[in-house]
C-alpha cells in the first residue's frame, strides 16, 4: 500500500464527521421497502424536511418528468405520477446536493461538477430509449448516473490537497482524472465513492455504478447495461457542449460499452438535442 494511500485511509477512518444521509432519507427508504406503506405515510416523512419536500415538487414539475401544461400541486399528486422510487430518488438527489452545496474556492468546481453529473443522469435516462431492448430500469439508472461521480466531492471535501495535486497532474498530463489519482495517490474517487455509497446503503445499481462507471467490463454482469449507459452518458456530456467545464480534463469511453449498445451517431446527436431541451431542470435542481 502506497503511503499516500494509507494516510487517506487512515485520515477518512478517523474523520468524525464523514457524511451522512439526513434522517428524513433513512425514513423514506425504510418507507419505500415497506410493502404495506401508504401514500400519506411517504408524505408526512417529507414534509418533515420542507425544504425536501418543495424541491420534490418543483422536480416532478419540470419538464424532466411533467408534460408541458401539466402541473402538480401537492405531494400526493407527485407521488401517483411517479411512484414511490422515483420520489425516493429525487428526495436523496436533493439531500446529497444540500450536504455538498458549498462552493470550492479551489480548482474543482463543485457547481460545475453538479451541472456535469446532472446532465449525465438525462442523457443516461435518454439513451435508453435509443438502445434496443433496453429493460434497464429508469429509476435506476437515474441515481445511478446521477451519483457516479461523488468520490470527487468526498476527495474536494476531506483529502482537499490531496485531490487538486491529482487534479492538476491530470491536467498537465493530459489523461483522465481517475489514472492520475492512481499514479498520484494510490486510489481513485471511485474507490471513495463507493465506500460512502455503502455507508448510505444506496441501491446496489448506484454503488456499482459509482465504483466502475470508468470501466464496466470491471462490474457484475447483470449490472453492466446499467453501467455502461452511465459511461457513455459521462463521454458525451464531456464532450459535447452542454456548457459544463470540465477542466479540459481528458475523457474516454469504454468500446464495448459502444458496440453491446448498438447506438449510432445519429442517436447521440438525437440525445443531446432532446437533453438540451430539458436543460432547464439543472439550473432548478441546482437553485
Amino acid at each position: 500500500m502506497s503511503n499516500k494511500r494509507y494516510d487517506i485511509l487512515f485520515k477518512l477512518k478517523n474523520i468524525q464527521d464523514l457524511p451522512t444521509l439526513p434522517v428524513v432519507m433513512t425514513r423514506l427508504s425504510e418507507a419505500v421497502n415497506d410493502t404495506n406503506c401508504s401514500i400519506n405515510v411517504i408524505v408526512d416523512i417529507l414534509n418533515s424536511d420542507p425544504a425536501i419536500a418543495s424541491k420534490v415538487l418543483k422536480t416532478v414539475n419540470s419538464t424532466l418528468f411533467s408534460p408541458v401544461g401539466v402541473s402538480v400541486s401537492n405531494l400526493q399528486e407527485a407521488i401517483v405520477r411517479l411512484g414511490f422510487t422515483e420520489i425516493k430518488n429525487i428526495a436523496l438527489s436533493t439531500a446529497v446536493f444540500d450536504m455538498f452545496s458549498r462552493e470550492s474556492m479551489r480548482l474543482f468546481n463543485r457547481k460545475e461538477f453538479w451541472k456535469h453529473s446532472i446532465f449525465t443522469s438525462l442523457v443516461a435516462v435518454e439513451l435508453c430509449d435509443y438502445v434496443s431492448g433496453c429493460k434497464v430500469k429508469r429509476d435506476e439508472l437515474h441515481i445511478a448516473s446521477l451519483l457516479h461521480g461523488i468520490g470527487k466531492i468526498i476527495m474536494d471535501t476531506y483529502i482537499t490537497d490531496y485531490f487538486e495535486t491529482a487534479l492538476k497532474f491530470a491536467i498537465d498530463a493530459n489523461m483522465p482524472l481517475i489514472e492520475a489519482e492512481g499514479m498520484v495517490l494510490g486510489i481513485t474517487h471511485c474507490e471513495l465513492g463507493a465506500m460512502v455509497a455503502i455507508n448510505w446503503n444506496l441501491p446496489e445499481t448506484a454503488i456499482n455504478a459509482i465504483s466502475f462507471y470508468d470501466n464496466p467490463s470491471s462490474c457484475p454482469v447483470d449490472q453492466q447495461p446499467v453501467i455502461r449507459l452511465v459511461n457513455l452518458a459521462e463521454y458525451i456530456v464531456s464532450t459535447q457542449d452542454f456548457g459544463v467545464n470540465s477542466l479540459g480534463l481528458k475523457v474516454k469511453a469504454d468500446k464495448e460499452s459502444w458496440d453491446s449498445l448498438g447506438l449510432s451517431a445519429d442517436d447521440v446527436f438525437s440525445v443531446v438535442n432532446e437533453v438540451k431541451r430539458k436543460s432547464d431542470i439543472v439550473s432548478m435542481m441546482l437553485d
